[in-house]
């Protein structure tokens, strides 16, 4: 598959603050992640109209960080789809109607540059939020040597709450109700040559992704829009073999077996 993963999931959920609104006290109890041990998910993952793949997900373990309990996820081999990937790489949790991911993102599978970013207790939804309201807003700036050269990534991730909709069909399937989130993340990149700046991707999104969570059973469906333009540095001497980067991936739910059923 193409390197979309780029620096969408550098960026997915960076790290662990957040900027979420508690003035709601209701503390609703109505989840949208089944989060039990054996709990399993099938996929069609599809990138723009290309063949379809199937991803097969499932919760196999329990950890404790920091006093909290995380269910942890197995994917099968050579799973494509974003969400998929996220989820092996990391754990969820759910406490007070909000759903919380820790975990690590790979970079060294990504862009080849070897380190990783730890992420933690990120807001991936909250049913107590207003549809709209911002759940997590992150900045982050990290400097990494590319090819011998040190680049900057300046980073933004925001997280928004989506609306609430009942009887909806995905991928055949009917449910009652389900729950939206999105997030939005923004990057620039640039490095230096005899002390100047030279820009290597301006400010811009490069990654929007809008997920859709059912009552009691968990992801359903997730539209991941990708989209790097890179500067072209052929003016400066370098040649670098930076392609521009426009798709979609698409994961749907063909099947499922949770807990509540």
């Amino acid at each position: 598959m193409k390197n979309f993963l780029t620096l969408s999931v550098l960026v997915l959920i960076l790290c662990s603050c957040s900027s979420d609104d508690d003035t709601n006290s209701d503390n609703a109890t109505t989840s949208y992640y089944s989060l039990e041990i054996g709990d399993q998910w099938s996929y069609d993952v599809r990138v723009d109209d290309n063949a379809s793949s199937t991803d097969n997900l499932e919760i196999t373990s329990e950890q404790t960080i920091q006093n909290n309990t995380y269910s942890t996820f197995t994917a099968s081999p050579e799973s494509s789809g974003f969400m998929t990937r996220l989820l092996e790489n990391g754990a969820l949790r759910e406490t007070n109607g909000k759903l919380f991911y820790t975990g690590i993102i790979d970079v060294q599978s990504i862009l080849g540059v070897d380190f990783d970013i730890p992420v933690e207790d990120v807001i991936i939804y909250d049913v107590n939020a207003s549809d709209g309201g911002v759940l997590s807003e992150v900045n982050e700036e990290v400097t990494q040597t590319v090819n011998g050269v040190p680049v900057t990534f300046e980073l933004m991730l925001q997280t928004t709450q989506g609306p609430s909709l009942t009887n909806t069909t995905i991928g055949g399937l009917s449910f009652e109700n389900t729950l939206q989130s999105s997030f939005l993340v923004t990057a620039r990149a640039f490095t230096s040559f005899l002390g100047a700046e030279i820009p290597i991707i301006e400010r811009q999104d490069i990654l929007f992704s809008s997920n859709i969570y059912g009552e009691n059973i968990g992801l359903l469906q997730s539209s991941s829009s990708f989209m790097t333009n890179f500067e072209d540095l052929s003016d400066l001497g370098i040649n670098a073999p930076l392609t521009d980067i426009d798709f979609t991936v698409t994961q749907t739910i063909t099947d499922y077996t949770v807990a509540s059923d």
